[in-house]
């Protein structure tokens, strides 16, 4: 099973998940659409807000051929599949040429996103595809560390933090793309004495 990214039209991308959901089993494909939880604060009262971190995109994972291919190509709301590897949509040529397509392999027809690049997302997100809240201990000097959640390990991406609105602004590699965007955090109290133990 690869990752591919989907180019969908932005405020559908929970629509194009539905459909895609009930169109296939859940054994033949799976698809995700990375969100962030922030705090807002709305009439003096903070609430968890989620928003999208890739606005107008769906990554899926499947083993990609050209039944699935066009079956996803149906679905309203989808532009394209991102970094086809032949740019000029040889693929209906192809599909009707049984005795090529026995001789290739179909998943070199499509660009897929590599392992390493969707693990570094998938290590941030949980299951529903949200970054959750890190938990950040505040010392002396403005200096802070990140005790657990999924900014652990992605201090060195950490570019601001807002203590008053509990916010992190990182910056994330991801498919050759920089991003910047605010996550929320819970501050918690570290001692000193217990972070020299470890």
């Amino acid at each position: 099973m690869n990752w591919y990214a989907l180019f969908v039209q932005t405020g559908k991308e929970e629509i194009v998940k539905t459909e895609i959901n009930k169109r296939f089993n859940s054994k033949s494909i799976m698809c995700i659409i990375p969100k962030r939880k922030v705090p807002e604060k709305k009439g003096g009262v903070y609430y968890d807000k989620v928003k999208l971190l890739f606005p107008g995109y769906v990554f899926v994972e499947t083993l990609m051929n050209f039944e699935i291919y066009y079956k996803i190509k149906e679905i309203q709301n989808i532009i394209r599949l991102l970094d086809y590897l032949n740019p000029k949509d040889k693929f209906a040529s192809l599909s009707s040429n049984s005795e090529q397509i026995a001789i290739n392999d179909e998943t070199d027809y499509f660009k897929r996103i590599d392992d390493k690049e969707m693990n570094k997302l998938l290590n941030i997100v949980n299951e529903e595809g949200i970054i959750e809240y890190s938990q950040i201990s505040f010392l002396n000097n403005n200096m802070y560390v990140v005790n657990s959640g999924p900014l652990k390990g992605l201090e060195d991406n950490i570019k601001k933090v807002d203590k008053h609105k509990n916010r992190v602004r990182i910056v994330f590699e991801f498919m050759e793309i920089k991003k910047t965007f605010d996550v929320g955090f819970v501050p918690s109290f570290c001692r000193l004495e217990e972070d020299s133990e470890k």
